[in-house]
């Protein structure tokens, strides 16, 4: 009882840092898409929500600290006390609130790049966080169906990481064939979201669906990390032959997207749409689906134990095996 209320604590805060990094990410994409020269009243409202999200950051990290002092107390699981204590100093150096009040400092000043430059900083540090509590979360989870909810968690970051590439991606593409934004930033936008640079004069490639040549890199690492979260994926499929087989299929598919990258042919968006992130997506579907199985599972079978008499437990246990069973998904093989 001890370790899954430290599991349920620690699910919550890996969601806080999650959406955390969603909201910073977001605020970056929004004040990089603004260019140079910001109106003082969008300035501020950028200000505003940086300010927010540092207290949010303020509120994550003390939870964190009392998460990791709790599970010292808990002699059963050394392992995880370990590593969150290892997270809790990562992340003090790594300093999420100082940068975010440098990113509103620099906001304040009108100085877009060293925002641009703290709030990566930042959604880095937090999506680390929320890696490390995925793996901490991992060694707390023995039952099926709390490995499958890891799974399907897995799964959704990945699948979120490139959804919200694929809105920037179109959103440069409506924006190309103006003059570009903020010259000189390229190579840092390679390294952070889809280059916000318009297309040039003369090219022709940039049509509305068309992966621009400037967005290649960024696509190619996000690809990469994605690969590897998958792979983390792995490990709870090995009792369930059925999703194994889909997860085999889906990194087969994926894998070949990134070899397609690594040739330097051509993508449309709708290609990665439909080759990568509509695999995901039914995938997390799959996994939805049996999960919610295993669950009902679960409860059958308590309320099979509180409350049938001995003389009738065998009757209703086939009963109930029945139930469950009709209660699966059917396998839709693609």
């Amino acid at each position: 009882q001890q370790s899954g209320s430290l599991r349920d604590e620690m699910k919550q805060l890996r969601e806080d840092f999650q959406q955390l990094a969603e909201q910073q990410g977001d605020l970056r994409t929004a004040l990089e898409q603004q260019g140079e020269q910001i109106a003082p009243e969008q300035r501020q409202s950028f200000q505003e929500q940086q300010r927010a999200l540092q207290e949010q950051s303020e509120q994550a990290l003390q939870n964190l600290q009392r998460l990791q002092e709790s599970a010292a107390d808990k002699s059963e699981k050394p392992a995880v006390a370990r590593d969150l204590r290892n997270l809790t100093n990562d992340l003090a150096q790594r300093k999420i609130p100082e940068r975010m009040d440098r990113a509103a400092q620099a906001l304040a000043q009108n100085e877009v790049q060293r925002a641009l430059a703290e709030q990566h900083e930042a959604r880095q540090a937090l999506l680390r966080a929320e890696k490390a509590l995925q793996q901490s979360l991992s060694q707390l989870s023995s039952n099926p169906d709390e490995q499958l909810d890891l799974a399907l968690q897995e799964a959704q970051r990945v699948r979120r990481e490139l959804e919200r590439g694929l809105a920037q991606s179109r959103e440069n593409n409506a924006q190309a064939g103006g003059s570009p934004l903020g010259q000189g930033r390229a190579s840092q936008q390679n390294q952070n979201t889809p280059s916000q640079q318009a297309g040039q004069p003369g090219d022709n490639s940039n049509s509305p669906e068309q992966l621009r040549p400037e967005d290649m890199n960024w696509w190619n690492q996000q690809l990469w990390s994605g690969a590897r979260q998958l792979e983390n994926v792995g490990q709870f499929m090995r009792n369930d032959s059925a999703l194994a087989d889909d997860y085999a299929r889906l990194m087969q598919n994926y894998r070949g997207v990134l070899r397609s990258f690594q040739g330097g042919n051509p993508q449309r968006l709708s290609e990665i749409e439909r080759t990568l992130i509509d695999p995901l997506r039914r995938f997390e579907a799959e996994l939805a689906a049996r999960l919610a199985t295993l669950q009902l599972r679960e409860r059958l079978l308590t309320i099979r134990d509180e409350r049938v008499p001995p003389q009738y437990r065998k009757m209703v246990e086939e009963y109930f095996e029945r139930l469950a069973k009709s209660k699966q998904p059917a396998t839709n093989n693609p």
